[in-house]
């Protein structure tokens, strides 16, 4: 594993290889471009797919909902990419 971590449903982290990190990095490389030329995100395709299968099997996937959320957001124009955006995730 690498020292990053990201906080599962209930706040305690959860370590990623350096793969998934790797990955996950990609993922979020992606979505930034998009957002930046002004095109829709694969957000639904990536995280969407998530929270659908998560509803599905009746596991929450709070995070990805908030993230798809956000990005939604963001490409109506209702919020400006940037770290600020990170607060969204306290409510």
């Amino acid at each position: 594993t690498v020292p990053m971590a990201l906080p599962d449903e209930e706040g305690n982290p959860v370590e990623m290889t350096e793969e998934e990190a790797a990955d996950l990095a990609e993922e979020l490389e992606e979505i930034r471009t998009d957002i930046e030329k002004g095109k829709l995100t694969e957000v639904d395709a990536i995280n969407g797919a998530v929270s659908d299968y998560g509803r599905k099997v009746d596991c929450p996937t709070p995070m990805n909902d908030k993230v798809v959320e956000i990005i939604h957001k963001i490409e109506k124009g209702q919020l400006k990419p940037g770290v600020e955006n990170l607060e969204c995730f306290k409510s």
